[in-house]
C-alpha cells in the first residue's frame, strides 16, 4: 500500500506564534516555591494505550543531568509573541494567586481505567497525579528530584541505603496520619507477588529489598540495585491508605494524599470526574475543585476548547494547535513528555512472530538509516517537535552526544544492506487503523525513502484491539510504527521496564549480551554502572530493534485566565500551584 502524506497545516506564520511551554516557563521564571511534578510508571506505552505519565532520580547521577538539562531545552521560535505572553502571566502574578473557583481539564482518559495504585497505568498521570501522591518526583528541568511527601533523604557512602524523612503533619484523604508505617504498608502492597500487571512492582522488585520502619517520620529503604533509580519507584508509588488497598474495589474506597480529593459522588463513567481541595495538604492549594471532563475523541475536545467549554487540556493534535493558536484567548505550547516518542520496532522471531529478514542486525542497521528523521520534524510536522536519532535525551544519565548524530544515509544503507547478501528486500511496515493521523504521514515519508535503499515497505493496518496482543506479545509480522512513552528516565529501569515486563519485549530482541547488561546493574556501584550503559549503547548503535523518529510532546491549550500552569520534565502539572483569573 503506498502512502501520500497529509499536506501539513501548520503555516509558518502560525509556527512563529508557537512556543514551548516550558521555554515559556524559562522566560518568564514562572516556577513557583514548593515541591515537584510526577513521571510514569517506569514502561512504555503503545499508542493504543492512552496518554502517559511521569518519573524520578538523584544525587551523582542527578547532578550531572542536571548539567545537562541546560542544553536539553527545545528551541523555541517567536520570541516576541513569548516575550508578549510572558508579561501577561507576569502581570497578573503580580497580584497574586487567587483562592476558589472550578478549574475544568478535558481529557481523552476515562478514570474507570485507574484499577488500582499498584496497577496505575502511565494512561491515567497527569489525571491522577491530581488526587495521588508520591514521596518525591522529578523536577521541571531536570532528572533532579524534589521532594513531595518526603521532606529530605540520604543515600549512604555506596548508594545501597536511603533514609528517608517525612514532612510532618501529613494526612490520607480520609484524615488519617500518613506516617513511616503507613508508607510502609502502602509501599509493601504495590510489591504485591498476586497483584496482576503491577507496573510499580516491575521497577520495585528491582530496586528495593525492604523497607524498615526508623520512627514516625524515617524510613530507610534497603537498595537491591544500588543508586538513583530507586527514584523511579517513588514517582510511581502512590501513598495509599493501607487499609482501603487491601478490600481495593473501585475508587470509592482509595484515601490518598495528593492535592485534590476524588468525589465518589460526582463520577460519571466515561463522562468525567470531580476533585475537591484537599485542605491539609502539605501544599496549600488555590482552586477549590478540578473537574476532568472526558471526551471520546480528540475531536469533540478540540471542539470543547474552541467553544471555551473547557479551561485546559494537554490531549490536543498538532492540526488542533494549527487552529488554536489563531486564538488570542489561548496559551498554545507543546510540553515534551519525557521521552515519548514516535518509533519504528522491528520485530525478530524470538516469539513466533516478526520477519527472518530482522534477525541480521545488519539490515536493521539499514532501516534505522532510512528515517529522515530531520525531514520528519521540520516539513511533517513544521519543526513542532523534535527529531530523535539516539534513544535518549540529553538530560538522560546515558546519553552521549557522540551517538546522538543524522543517521539518514541511503548510500550506507544499500551498502548494508548488500552486505546482508540482499539487493532489496520486502517487508511489512504495521500501522494501527484509526490511529493519530500522524502516523500515516510518517509512514509515507519512510516508505518513500526506504525504497530508494532496496527497502520495500508493504504498509499493512491492523484494528488496535488485534494489535495490541500480538505488540506486547513481540509477534507483529516485520517492523511496526507506534508511540511510546518512556517515562521511567533512569536508563536500566527503561531496559527493564519497556523491553522485559510490562511490555514483554515488542521486539522480541532478547540476546545474552543484552541480559547480561541487565543482570549487572544488580548491585553495580555508580562505576560499574556507567559501563554498562555504555555496553547498553553499543548495543542499540549495533544491533538496533527500536529505532526512535521524531518526539511526541503533549499538545497543550489553556484559556488565559488560568495561571500559574507549570509542568515538571515530564509535562505533569504542579496542581497546587494553579490558579484561576475569573
Amino acid at each position: 500500500m503506498d502512502y501520500k502524506p497529509k499536506e501539513s497545516v501548520v503555516t509558518d506564520d502560525l509556527k512563529n506564534k508557537f512556543i514551548s511551554r516550558r521555554q515559556l516557563i524559562k522566560a518568564g521564571g514562572l516556577t513557583a516555591a514548593g515541591v515537584a511534578g510526577a513521571a510514569l510508571i517506569g514502561c512504555g506505552s503503545d499508542d493504543e494505550d492512552a496518554p502517559a505519565a511521569s518519573s524520578a532520580a538523584s544525587s551523582s547521577s542527578s547532578s550531572s543531568a542536571a548539567t545537562q538539562a541546560a542544553t536539553a531545552t527545545p528551541t523555541a521560535s517567536g520570541l516576541t509573541a513569548a516575550k508578549t505572553a510572558v508579561a501577561t502571566q507576569a502581570a497578573a502574578a503580580d497580584s497574586g494567586p487567587k483562592k476558589g473557583g472550578r478549574l475544568i481539564w478535558g481529557t481523552l482518559t476515562p478514570f474507570e481505567n485507574y484499577k488500582g495504585p499498584y496497577t496505575s497505568g502511565s494512561v491515567m498521570v497527569p489525571n491522577t497525579s491530581a488526587f495521588w501522591d508520591t514521596l518525591a518526583k522529578y523536577g521541571k528541568d531536570s532528572m533532579e528530584p524534589e521532594p513531595h511527601l518526603a521532606e529530605s533523604w540520604e543515600f549512604n557512602s555506596d548508594k545501597t541505603q536511603l533514609q528517608v524523612k517525612l514532612r510532618p503533619g501529613l494526612e490520607f484523604h480520609n484524615g488519617k496520619t500518613i506516617d513511616s508505617t503507613a508508607v510502609k504498608r502502602s509501599m509493601d502492597l504495590m510489591d504485591d507477588e498476586g497483584v496482576p500487571n503491577s507496573q510499580v512492582k516491575g521497577t520495585f522488585s528491582k530496586y528495593i529489598s525492604e523497607v524498615k520502619v526508623v520512627d514516625d517520620k524515617t524510613l530507610i529503604f534497603d537498595l537491591a540495585w544500588p543508586g538513583d533509580g530507586i527514584f523511579d519507584v517513588f514517582q510511581y508509588a502512590h501513598i495509599h491508605d493501607a487499609d482501603d488497598l487491601e478490600s481495593y474495589v473501585d475508587l470509592k474506597t482509595c484515601n490518598a494524599s495528593g492535592p485534590f480529593k476524588f468525589d465518589f459522588d460526582e463520577f460519571k463513567p466515561g463522562e468525567g470526574f470531580l476533585g475537591r481541595r484537599h485542605e491539609n495538604h502539605y501544599a496549600p492549594t488555590h482552586i477549590d475543585e478540578v473537574e476532568f471532563r472526558v471526551f471520546q475523541d480528540a475531536s469533540a475536545l478540540g471542539l470543547a476548547v474552541d467553544a471555551g467549554e473547557i479551561h485546559a487540556t494537554n490531549n490536543g493534535t498538532h492540526a488542533d494547535a494549527a487552529r488554536w493558536m489563531k486564538d488570542d484567548n489561548l496559551e498554545v505550547g507543546v510540553a515534551p513528555a519525557g521521552l515519548a516518542s514516535w518509533v519504528l520496532g522491528m520485530t525478530v522471531t524470538g516469539n513466533g512472530g516478526g520477519n527472518p529478514i530482522l534477525d541480521d542486525p545488519r539490515v536493521r542497521r539499514a532501516i534505522y538509516r532510512v528515517i529522515d528523521r530531520n525531514r520528519l520534524a521540520t516539513e511533517t510536522f513544521q519543526g513542532l517537535v523534535e527529531p530523535l536519532h539516539f534513544h535518549w535525551r540529553p538530560y538522560s544519565p546515558a546519553y552521549d552526544k557522540a551517538l546522538d548524530k543524522d543517521y539518514f544515509n541511503i548510500e550506507e544503507a544499500k551498502a548494508l544492506l548488500n552486505e546482508a547478501g540482499y539487493d532489496s528486500i520486502d517487508i511489512d511496515l504495521n500501522v494501527q487503523a484509526g490511529g493519530d493521523p500522524a502516523d500515516d504521514q510518517i509512514a509515507a515519508v519512510i516508505q518513500a525513502d526506504a525504497a530508494k535503499a532496496g527497502i520495500n515497505f508493504n504498509i499493512t493496518l491492523m484494528d488496535g484491539a488485534e494489535r495490541r496482543p500480538l505488540w506486547r506479545a513481540g509477534k507483529l509480522p516485520g517492523a511496526y510504527l507506534s508511540s511510546f512513552a518512556f517515562y521511567s528516565l533512569q536508563p536500566e529501569t527503561l531496559a527493564v521496564m519497556n523491553y522485559q515486563m510490562r511490555i514483554p519485549n515488542s521486539c522480541a530482541y532478547d540476546t545474552p549480551e543484552y541480559q547480561a547488561i541487565i543482570d549487572g546493574f544488580a548491585g553495580a556501584s555508580v562505576e560499574k554502572k556507567a559501563g554498562l550503559i555504555q555496553e547498553m549503547n553499543a548495543l542499540y548503535a549495533n544491533e538496533p530493534w527500536i529505532a526512535p523518529i521524531v518526539s511526541r510532546g503533549y499538545v497543550w491549550a489553556n484559556s488565559k485566565k488560568v495561571k500559574g500552569l507549570v509542568t515538571d520534565i515530564l509535562s505533569t502539572p504542579y496542581w497546587s500551584e494553579l490558579w484561576l483569573d475569573a
